[in-house]
């Protein structure tokens, strides 16, 4: 029998928010709800993150390593799910156990857009 986490990060992945709809109610957040964000920011599925953001996964939570999904979105370019998780309080400046921030691995990359989202993230914090 297939892992249930990996037909829904199939779900995800191809970005069926319609299909997320539908089970959220069913799926344990608290439990799975880290990972399935994870996932979304992995691919740059914006409309699935606020479907996760609104039922309400912390748009902060961190894997053991201290990575978490705003790392996981800047290394991958996704600067559209770094203002949503930003704008969901996403602490822009945590460090992971590697020492990788999520604004390092946006640079190490040549992610303009993503330091730019962060930018004006860091520019917010400070108001």
């Amino acid at each position: 029998m297939q892992n249930p986490m990996s037909l829904i990060g199939t779900f995800i992945k191809q970005g069926d928010p319609q299909f997320l709809k539908g089970i959220l109610d069913k799926i344990d957040l608290l439990k799975f709800g880290g990972d399935m964000m994870q996932q979304a920011c992995a691919y740059g599925k914006g409309e699935i993150v606020d479907l996760l953001l609104a039922a309400g996964v912390d748009a902060d939570r961190h894997m053991a390593d201290g990575w978490g999904p705003c790392h996981i979105a800047c290394l991958n370019g996704h600067a559209d799910v770094v203002r949503k998780l930003v704008a969901a309080g996403a602490d822009v400046h945590r460090e992971a156990a590697d020492g990788s921030t999520p604004a390092g691995l946006a640079e190490a990359e040549g992610h303009a857009g993503v330091l730019e989202a962060l930018g004006h993230a860091a520019n917010f914090a400070t108001l």
